[in-house]
């Protein structure tokens, strides 16, 4: 999977979907960068953003923010929130 030149200009643009890491990195990347909530349901699998969710690098303003809105990412199975640890 490659991302657009709007969210990812860095280089590493190209994303493996086999790797965990990648694609953990690949949903940072989107989350942090997208333009448009079009971009968001386009890229992100709400399964797969909730597994994630634990791992995912972002700003304590972004995870709040997304923390908000959605707080199935934080009540899933086997949510024990990693920061607090």
């Amino acid at each position: 999977m490659v991302l657009g030149r709007w969210s990812d200009w860095s280089g590493s643009a190209r994303y493996s979907l086999a790797s965990p890491g990648r694609l953990a990195r690949m949903y940072e990347t989107v989350l942090r960068a997208a333009p448009m909530t079009a971009d968001l349901s386009h890229w992100l699998d709400g399964r797969t953003l909730v597994r994630l969710w634990p791992d995912l690098v972002l700003a304590p303003q972004v995870r709040s923010r997304w923390e908000t809105r959605f707080p199935e990412l934080t009540t899933g199975p086997g949510r024990g929130s990693r920061r607090a640890q």
